[in-house]
C-alpha cells in the first residue's frame, strides 16, 4: 500500500508545473495625469510581474501574458499600483513589444517596434532592449491606480527600453511583490514525500 501511495505521489509531483514568475520593465516618456498628479514631458517607467505558466498565443508569431501586479512610475513622482487588468505581449512577426489592457482582446496602450525580439518567446530574460520607435497608442481611459485614473496624450516617436527578467527589479525601484518559485502547497508536499523515499530506498538496501 505504501509503495502504491509513494508512485501515486511521486506522478503527482512530476505532473505539476510550477510557478515561473517573470518581471518586465518598459520606459518611455510622455504627458499623464494620475488622479491629482500630472507629468508633461517626463521619463516614465511600466513594471509588471506575471508567471510563464500562463503565456497564452495571440496571433501568428504573438503572445502575450496577463499581469498579476502591475505599476508606473513618473521621474520624481511616486510608484504607481495599477489595479485595471493589464498584460504585455510580443508580437515576433513585426518586432514588437509592448502593455495592453489585460485579456485575449485587449488593446495596446504603449508599444514598440524594432526592438530586437523576433526570436523571443516572452519566457526568458532579454534586454535591456531600446527603440526610438515606442508610443502611446491609446489614451488610457479606465485604467486605474491606488492614487486614481491615468491619462496619457497620444505620442509617438519616443525612445523608450523593454526589458525580462526572471528575478525581481530592485526593492529600491520597484514594489512589485517577489513571487516564490515554488508554492507553499508544493513545499509541503514535498516534506510530506521525502520521508517516503527515504524509507523506500532504504528498504531496496536491505
Amino acid at each position: 500500500m505504501k509503495r502504491i501511495l509513494l508512485v501515486a505521489l511521486m506522478m503527482l509531483v512530476s505532473s505539476v508545473t510550477w510557478a515561473a514568475p517573470i518581471y518586465f520593465e518598459i520606459s518611455g516618456s510622455g504627458t499623464a495625469t494620475v488622479g491629482g498628479d500630472s507629468y508633461t514631458d517626463t521619463a516614465f517607467t511600466i513594471r509588471g510581474q506575471g508567471d510563464t505558466s500562463n503565456i497564452q498565443a495571440a496571433g501568428p508569431g504573438a503572445d502575450f501574458v496577463n499581469l498579476d501586479q502591475a505599476e508606473i512610475q513618473f521621474a520624481g513622482g511616486p510608484v504607481y499600483t495599477i489595479s485595471s487588468s493589464a498584460r504585455v505581449f510580443v508580437n515576433r512577426s513585426v518586432d514588437a513589444v509592448g502593455f495592453s489592457r489585460g485579456g485575449s482582446g485587449g488593446a495596446d496602450l504603449y508599444n514598440g517596434v524594432g526592438v530586437g525580439v523576433t526570436g523571443w518567446n516572452l519566457d526568458t530574460a532579454i534586454g535591456p532592449l531600446s527603440s526610438s520607435n515606442f508610443a502611446i497608442v491609446d489614451n488610457w481611459n479606465g485604467i486605474n491606480t491606488d492614487a486614481g485614473a491615468v491619462t496619457f496624450a497620444l505620442a509617438s516617436n519616443i525612445s523608450g527600453t523593454f526589458e525580462a527578467r526572471m528575478s525581481p527589479f530592485p526593492a529600491s525601484a520597484s514594489t512589485l511583490q517577489a513571487v516564490p518559485v515554488l508554492p507553499v502547497w508544493g513545499a509541503l508536499l514535498m516534506a510530506a514525500i521525502m520521508p517516503l523515499i527515504v524509507a523506500a530506498r532504504r528498504r531496496r538496501l536491505v
